[in-house]
């Protein structure tokens, strides 16, 4: 077998004996079928086919397991490209787990992909169990909330971007909301220590597997990400769809340079 997809089977087949049963590749282009079996399947009707795994009636399907095995999380600092990576996943197909109350605005033009009960998620978890099979945005500092006892699994794409230009782009957006922000040398080592202690942690966490992903990448080759983090989350994502949710346009705070 070549595919991990799996395979077909007629359950109808399985009245004729085991010496005559029927499989169908859904790759094949031709095949031969007994007498008896060929009028089986003039008489019977198409809808009997039942799909199976290639290990078992027990284990479905890669796909479906991707779905709903496990939760995608989505993290990072303030401002350092998470609504950017929601959009992608979104577009090839991983349906995020966001209950738009946070509306988009000049500072997030597509929007924040937020889910409010993350807000909360030190004292309720109880919303857990639907985010299996999608994706989920969770600010760094609150990741460490999150059950690791094994009875959640968790993939986990930690955004980077510069600090300094997460400060600038910060700093323009309390601006907008006419709010002050603090000292930028205070905030920048704040977050280098968070994001230096969340790193450690989950990798010391067998319920978490984590990918980092630069968010200069991100706009400088979106198709060869997407397929990066395709493969770490094991998905059967759109990859040219993912790759043209990425606008370069919107990139405005620059504080390093994109060779």
């Amino acid at each position: 077998m070549d595919s991990l997809e799996g395979y077909y089977e007629w359950e109808p087949m399985k009245q004729i004996g085991k010496n005559r049963s029927y499989w169908m590749r859904k790759d094949w282009t031709a095949f031969a079928v007994s007498a008896k079996i060929w009028r089986a399947l003039r008489k019977a009707p198409p809808w009997p086919f039942r799909r199976r795994s290639l290990i078992g009636d027990s284990v479905p399907p890669l796909k479906l397991r991707m779905q709903s095995d496990f939760i995608t999380i989505v993290s990072g600092l303030p401002r350092s490209g998470t609504s950017l990576m929601m959009q992608m996943l979104a577009a090839g197909g991983l349906p995020p787990l966001t209950d738009n109350l946070r509306a988009a605005d000049e500072s997030n033009l597509r929007g924040y992909f937020e889910f409010e009960p993350v807000k909360r998620l030190r004292s309720d978890r109880s919303w857990l169990d639907q985010a299996r099979g999608h994706a989920v945005k969770i600010i760094h500092v609150l990741v460490r909330e999150l059950p690791a006892d094994g009875q959640f699994h968790y993939r986990l794409l930690l955004m980077k971007r510069p600090i300094e230009e997460i400060l600038a782009s910060q700093r323009a957006m309390l601006e907008r909301q006419g709010k002050a922000s603090a000292d930028d040398a205070t905030l920048a080592k704040i977050f280098r220590s968070q994001l230096a202690q969340l790193e450690e942690w989950l990798a010391a966490q067998p319920a978490f597997s984590f990918l980092a992903v630069d968010y200069h990448r991100v706009l400088k080759e979106p198709l060869e990400v997407a397929r990066e983090v395709n493969a770490f989350l094991q998905a059967n994502l759109n990859l040219e769809a993912m790759a043209a949710a990425v606008d370069p346009a919107l990139y405005r705070q620059r504080r390093t340079k994109i060779d």
